[in-house]
């Protein structure tokens, strides 16, 4: 590959590669700091495509490969190739194509020790990185002797212009290795449902943020868990909003509004459905439990 255009023409056969990188390489040591790698996602959002609101309790780093769009998080910025994004946890982003389709490689990742991060008033450019990403792919096709560690190499440099976004302390000796952990997809995919459980979510949002079709989404969940993605999210929502009027003083309709259903008489009608009792009733009977 010597091209921008070659890996935009490979997005379809590269999710194979994604899922290669991040199992073989799930955890990074940098300046001090350990890495791990969640999910690697190579995604083409159609012209028009149009990311919501949401957030995550990870990190995304994000490159654009190709075609334009626009970041909508704040004040919009341009989104061209080169155009490297950081996302913090629990901060709201968003996003849409414009001109062509727009082609971005994400990683999902955490820190650890969690360092503050210096985000720039305008994300900065560094399309040198477009040939190192097609770099990273093409070793996934050179299955040789010392792979994993030509792949931590190549993933580093790729990682290295988010991770100078953070105020990382100085590197600290250490022996002991970490354990190499990976995340299966129905856990990343609970996580976002989770961290946006206030938003107004619809299918084809968590089908955008996974990466896959609403099709092949559905399938997944449904083996896993024996639920549809709505069924879950409705599912969670309930539980979140039990554990909300336990834990805290907040109203009824806060609560609601918490867990994304700000209609007090709708809120009440499911709680029911799910609990077989109305909100304030569950407070007052958990209230009156010994130990409380």
């Amino acid at each position: 590959m010597s091209s921008r255009t070659t890996i935009v023409e490979e997005v379809a056969g590269s999710a194979g590669a994604c899922r290669r990188i991040a199992r073989q390489v799930p955890v990074l040591r940098y300046a001090g700091c350990e890495v791990r790698i969640l999910s690697l996602q190579l995604a083409l959002d159609s012209p028009g495509t149009v990311v919501r609101p949401h957030q995550h309790s990870f990190h995304e780093g994000i490159l654009i490969l190709g075609g334009q769009g626009r970041d909508t998080s704040g004040p919009e910025q341009p989104l061209v190739p080169g155009s490297v994004q950081l996302h913090i946890p629990h901060t709201i982003h968003s996003w849409k194509a414009t001109n062509g389709a727009l082609t971005r490689l994400g990683v999902w990742f955490t820190v650890t020790p969690l360092p503050a991060a210096a985000l720039p008033p305008a994300w900065p450019r560094q399309p040198e990185l477009i040939p190192a990403v097609q770099a990273l792919f093409a070793e996934t096709r050179s299955p040789a002797a010392g792979q994993p560690d030509r792949l931590a190499a190549r993933l580093t440099l790729f990682l290295a212009p988010f991770l100078a976004l953070f105020d990382l302390p100085e590197p600290a000796p250490c022996d002991d290795e970490p354990a190499p952990v990976t995340k299966p997809l129905t856990d990343l995919i609970d996580h976002f449902l989770d961290d946006n459980l206030s938003q107004p979510l619809a299918l084809d949002d968590v089908a955008v943020q996974m990466n896959m079709s609403i099709p092949t989404l559905t399938r997944h969940v449904r083996r896993a868990t024996g639920q549809s993605v709505m069924e879950r999210l409705h599912d969670r929502r309930l539980r979140k909003a039990a554990a909300l009027l336990v834990e805290t003083d907040a109203t009824v309709k806060e609560v609601g509004a918490q867990v994304g259903i700000p209609e007090p008489s709708y809120f009440c009608r499911r709680f029911r459905d799910c609990f077989g009792t109305t909100p304030l009733r569950f407070r007052q009977r958990q209230a009156q439990r010994p130990g409380r």
